[in-house]
This record gives C-alpha cells, structure tokens and sequence, in this order.
C-alpha cells in the first residue's frame, strides 16, 4: 500500500510549519490539514505538482511503499526504494548540535551535493531531449 507521508518529508527537508508552508505554496487550509494526515488515501495531481515543484521534489518521495496482503514483498521490485522504515533525517536537529565551524563546513558540503544533483538533471534533461529527436 503506498502512504502519502508528506509531514515527515517536509518536516526532514526543515520546514517546522508544514501547514503554513502548503498555504504559502498555495494550497487551501483544509486541503493541507488532510494533505498532513498520513491515513490520506488520495492527493490530487494539481497538488502533488504544486508541492513537488515548490519543495524540489519527485512524486516519488513523498510516498512510502508498506507491502500489505495484497501486494506481495518482491526484494527486487522498484518500489522497494521507497518502502517504509527509512526515517527522514533530522537536519534541524543535528545542526542544532554542530559548531559554527562544523555548520559552515556542513553548508559547504550541501552546496557541493546540490550542485552535484543539479548537474545529474541536467545530464537527465540532455538525455531525454536527444531520445526524442
């Protein structure tokens, strides 16, 4: 069973106000407020795009795979990348713990990585477009 898990997501990547930041992202207040139930059963495409573009995110990260009796636990199957049990890291907290050096080295190293995605995109994107020509 796939389990919209969007509080922790949020609340991993900083954001200590998940609620107030869908309604800055332009979600209606009562949408959020069952957006951030982890029981929800259905998120709309317009809201999945709104909050993997504002969040730079992939659809597939707000989801977690629980195999139930329906589904049966294949190890190799694709959604095992996404199986539940992974905690979301919490950076609030560890850097509340570093020194002020350590955080700035700590910054560095973020830089580095999220120029190092930005690059991997880009390769992506070049892929794609000489597939199609």
């Amino acid at each position: 069973m796939l389990v919209l898990n969007l509080r922790n997501v949020l609340t991993g990547k900083g954001i200590d106000e998940p609620k107030a930041w869908l309604k800055k992202a332009g979600i209606a207040d009562d949408t959020s407020k069952k957006l951030l139930n982890p029981k929800r059963k259905y998120i709309s495409l317009e809201h999945l795009e709104i909050i993997c573009y504002t969040g730079y995110l992939l659809p597939s990260d707000i989801f977690i795979w629980q195999p139930d009796s329906k589904n049966r636990d294949i190890a190799n199957h694709p959604l095992q990348e996404i199986r539940s049990g992974q905690p979301m890291p919490d950076l609030n907290y560890i850097n509340g713990k570093l020194s002020l050096k350590n955080i700035k080295k700590a910054e560095e190293l973020m830089k580095k990585l999220y120029e190092e995605e930005l690059e991997e995109r880009k390769k992506k994107i070049e892929e794609r477009k000489k597939k199609k020509e």
